[in-house]
């Protein structure tokens, strides 16, 4: 009985059922075996660094045409855009609070990745900079079931899918748009803040992947 697991409190620390005094009715946390293989999945991705390199030329003259238009980077933005653009990694977290300058961050990585050869794709839990999650998603499911579809917009080995406020995302959303496009030969980047409230279908594996090692 989980309500009775001996912790080693003694006696007088100890409810009438057996239970501690610091447990707390109705804290426990449940997940799934589904949860649980979406996470997986998103911790193994994280490992890999097969992914498309953008010369750093090219990084060198999105920042400097950001600067000339105005809009200059700091260093560490300019570092940020950096190893997003040359890392090859497949999946790779940026952790960029509010106030931080992601905005002009990410722009710079687009000019960058675009001007490199590549096309780039920016998804958001909701719609008002770029197409939704689920929007992405569901076009994908098309494409897969009926072959006479095209997703859109398609992936290939160049893509770069940007996902803003990615601790936002439902973890099993999330982990199906990266084997979609990790499948096709893309790669993605998760942007957001870990200290930011997750969605109710988000678990901690935004964090998770920030800790294994990919965040900025």
């Amino acid at each position: 009985m989980d309500a009775v697991t001996d912790h080693g409190e003694p006696a007088f620390l100890r409810r009438e059922d057996g239970a501690s005094v610091y447990s707390v009715h109705g804290s426990r946390s449940y997940t799934s075996s589904a949860i649980l293989g979406a996470e997986r999945s998103l911790l193994v991705a994280g490992e890999r660094s097969d992914g498309h390199v953008i010369p750093e030329f090219f990084v060198d003259l999105a920042i400097r045409r950001a600067a000339a238009a105005g809009l200059p980077l700091d260093p560490g933005q300019s570092e940020l855009v950096s190893a997003l653009a040359t890392s090859g990694a497949r999946v790779q977290v940026a952790l960029a609070p509010a106030g931080s300058g992601k905005t002009t961050a990410m722009t710079t990585l687009a000019k960058a990745w675009r001007g490199g050869g590549g096309q780039v794709i920016g998804l958001a839990p909701t719609a008002p900079t770029a197409e939704t999650v689920a929007k992405f998603l569901h076009s994908a499911a098309a494409a897969t079931s009926d072959s006479r579809v095209a997703a859109f917009p398609p992936v290939g080995p160049r893509t770069l899918v940007v996902i803003d406020e990615a601790g936002m995302v439902g973890t099993k959303d999330l982990a199906a748009v990266v084997d979609h496009v990790l499948e096709r030969g893309g790669s993605v980047r998760l942007v957001g803040d870990d200290q930011q409230l997750t969605a109710v279908a988000a678990s901690g594996v935004f964090r998770d992947l920030a800790e294994q090692g990919s965040v900025l």
